[in-house]
């Protein structure tokens, strides 16, 4: 006769759980910045950062310009714009000019919008060199002026945009 043989039971073992944290993102480390040894010793001040040879600087071959305005001090201008001249109509138009406020600035530009009259105006364009490109001579008389916002957030100067009626228009 034979014995029943009776099925063991299988008992499985835990195995021990480490803690974790219950989101992946807490698991993870902080990502980190990577950069060449290069650059590392560049910016330990161990290493000069690489030239390349044959290789000219940029040169800032822009046009400067000077504008005058008869009984103001020199205005700073960071743009000049004109209307389209047409046939028959080249020697007269409207220019806006961007000035940078500087101490007085406003004061004289509002003083002007408030009793306005015609001034000369002249602008002397440079090349990136200091030479003579051309000069602009022309009577102007004020239309619009706006001021720039200010925010603490832009990191530029401040400007003021005056538009001006020019008429008796002569370049040389």
């Amino acid at each position: 006769m034979s014995k029943a043989v009776e099925p063991k039971t299988l008992k499985r073992r835990k195995k021990a759980v480490e803690e974790t944290s219950d989101t992946p993102s807490e698991a993870v480390n902080p990502p980190m910045q990577f950069i060449t040894m290069q650059e590392l010793l560049e910016g330990a001040g161990m290493m000069a950062p690489e030239v390349d040879e044959g290789v000219e600087p940029e040169v800032d071959e822009s046009p400067k310009w000077e504008i005058s305005i008869e009984g103001m001090q020199p205005l700073e201008c960071g743009g000049v714009k004109f209307s389209v001249f047409t046939p028959g109509e080249g020697a007269s138009g409207q220019m806006v000019c961007e000035f940078r406020a500087k101490p007085g600035t406003n004061t004289e530009l509002f003083n002007w919008l408030r009793k306005p009259t015609y001034r000369k105006l002249q602008m002397i364009v440079k090349d990136h060199e200091e030479a003579l490109i051309e000069k602009w001579e022309m009577t102007a008389f004020p239309v619009a002026l706006a001021v720039d916002e200010l925010d603490r957030e832009v990191k530029d100067p401040w400007f003021t945009t005056l538009q001006m009626s020019v008429k008796d228009i002569r370049i040389s």
